[in-house]
């Protein structure tokens, strides 16, 4: 019997747990870095896993399950949200992963920016050498993650050369047994923006502001 339940997970650059923020699915990064400098999966650790998991035909409430580690956080509650705290980076990768096969069993990912999410994981495991990510629906098989490169509407339209603004590089996620939504390569397509941001995407489409710490 086929599971239909689909599991949202989009990565923002925001560390806090805020019962205000909690729509979206995220995987979030703890930064130690300064202004300029980029997110590396072999220093900086995942901070937090949440995910939004809903089930085509349910009228419930979506299930909210966010994943947490680090030294002196209490036991808190947030309003509507499973909250399941760890001591260390690798027992939550490693809870997350089990949560994912034994309870969850989505038919459906859908995320934003796989370079940002996915991806992140799995170079964060290869970093902390735990191995590969282990989301498939076939436990043991290994998520693979390609870059893809989207050509823009001009450079298709004029079939003249490619110029820095005409493509944008983006990811693919190959997970057995599974469908993978990247919302960015949707929004690419589609629309004309202007960063293609998590944040701006939020303002255009649903009116709302989304803060990036």
């Amino acid at each position: 019997e086929s599971r239909r339940e689909i599991v949202k997970s989009n990565h923002l650059r925001n560390v806090e747990l805020n019962s205000e923020d909690k729509e979206t699915g995220d995987i979030e990064n703890l930064l130690s870095i300064s202004v300029g400098e980029s997110w590396l999966p072999s220093r900086d650790p995942v901070l937090v896993i949440s995910n939004l998991i809903f089930t085509l035909g349910d009228q419930e409430v979506p299930r909210r399950v966010v994943f947490i580690h680090g030294k002196g956080i209490g036991v808190g509650k947030l309003p509507g949200v499973e909250l399941h705290i760890f001591d260390t980076e690798i027992a939550m990768l490693a809870a997350w992963q089990e949560f994912f096969h034994s309870e969850v069993d989505p038919d459906v990912i859908c995320l934003y920016q796989l370079k940002d999410s996915i991806r992140y994981v799995v170079e964060r495991l290869k970093g902390l050498k735990l191995g590969t990510l282990d989301i498939s629906r076939c436990k043991g098989q290994a998520t693979q993650v390609k870059s893809v490169v989207s050509y823009g509407k001009n450079w298709v339209k004029q079939q003249a050369r490619m110029t820095a603004t005409s493509n944008q590089e983006v990811f693919r996620a190959t997970v057995e047994g599974r469908i993978v939504i990247d919302m960015l390569r949707i929004v690419l397509v589609a629309y004309n923006l202007s960063t293609f941001t998590l944040g701006e995407c939020s303002q255009v489409f649903l009116g709302k502001p989304k803060e990036v710490l």
